[in-house]
């Protein structure tokens, strides 16, 4: 399945939250499972790919500016 990138809000982050452009993702094997519809805990609408990096693009109005522009990856654990 695609997503087209107009299907997903993108509004304001809140304060200590930031927004990221991903630049790539992993699949993990439960994802893997959900794509074949083995998995009934992960099905669409749900995105897939929890392992990602990117660039910050915008950040809360607490947050500093100097983040925007920044490499960064996620701790899907959290």
């Amino acid at each position: 399945m695609r997503w087209d990138s107009s299907e997903i809000s993108t509004s304001r982050p809140q304060p200590g939250w930031a927004v990221m452009q991903v630049a790539a993702a992993g699949v993990c094997g439960s994802e893997l499972s959900a794509y074949l519809g083995h998995n009934e805990l992960r099905q669409p609408p749900l995105i897939m790919g929890h392992e990602f990096s990117g660039t910050i693009t915008a950040v809360g109005r607490s947050e500093d500016a100097d983040w925007i522009g920044r490499l960064v990856t996620s701790n899907p654990l959290i």
